[in-house]
């Protein structure tokens, strides 16, 4: 039998739902689900909502049109769409990926300026240090940490 729920998925779902959960999402038999949204998508092969962690009991035969899913607006800030930081081990997933590429989701940086800056005077240093213990001439040391950083990364930054 062909489930034929026709209500629109609105904000009270969300009604005595707890405060962490932010998303819900109907299957394709009318299942209505709840959780936090991770990077939800439906999946036609197994049929279910993946990409949540699941909160609390589904509601079966819930009414509302299948395949549809909503987000929980908690506050007026929250209708500013802003981007989900993803992680570089993120974008093994597939659909993270083509986020991705389509600008629908950002890269977390993996250090910030000052821990390049930091990381970078320490390469200084152990190339000073590296070439003075095989070579024992403080003037050919010298040139070795004053030698182009790589990609210019501090001429190129804006200041």
């Amino acid at each position: 039998m062909k489930y034929l729920g026709q209500n629109e998925l609105g904000q009270e779902v969300f009604h005595n739902q707890p405060p962490e959960v932010d998303w819900a999402g109907v299957d394709y038999d009318g299942e209505l689900n709840f959780g936090i949204a991770i990077n939800p998508r439906y999946t036609w092969a197994s049929e279910v909502w993946r990409g949540y962690e699941k909160i609390g009991e589904s509601v079966e035969n819930s009414g509302y049109k299948a395949l549809t899913q909503v987000m929980r607006i908690n506050q007026p800030q929250d209708l500013v769409e802003t981007k989900q930081s993803i992680t570089l081990e993120d974008l093994k997933d597939f659909d993270v990926w083509k986020s991705w590429k389509h600008d629908e989701v950002t890269l977390e940086p993996l250090y910030t300026e000052k821990e390049v800056d930091r990381i970078l005077d320490t390469q200084r240093g152990n190339s000073f240090v590296a070439v003075l213990d095989k070579t024992n001439d403080t003037k050919i040391s010298s040139l070795a940490s004053n030698a182009p950083e790589p990609w210019g990364w501090r001429k190129s930054k804006k200041q």
